[in-house]
């Protein structure tokens, strides 16, 4: 597995991991204004995007190995996204 670090404005992809250290954040916006906030000592996979669209996913996959996101779905139908959890604790707003 390579590591590289990630600064503002770049770009990430599918099948990628995004591990966050003590003193770091990220938050990572999809082309369908999704917002995922990956707090401090997190990791989260970029799993898996089918775009139906250009802008709009028929899927969206993924998978929190550990420690705190915040989540906000974008203009994609609700359907399309899956989080995967080893375990999970939720709520949910609005």
């Amino acid at each position: 597995m390579q590591v590289v670090d990630i600064n503002q404005g770049e770009d990430v992809f599918g099948r990628e991991i995004v591990t966050t250290v003590a003193d770091s954040l990220a938050k990572i916006v999809l082309k369908d204004d999704t917002n995922l906030s990956v707090g401090p000592n997190s990791s989260v996979a970029l799993d898996n995007f089918v775009y139906s669209g250009p802008s709009d996913f028929r899927k969206a996959s993924f998978g929190v190995a550990k420690g705190a996101l915040r989540f906000t779905s974008g203009g994609s139908d609700r359907r399309s996204y899956q989080m995967r959890t080893p375990t999970a604790t939720i709520g949910v707003r609005g």
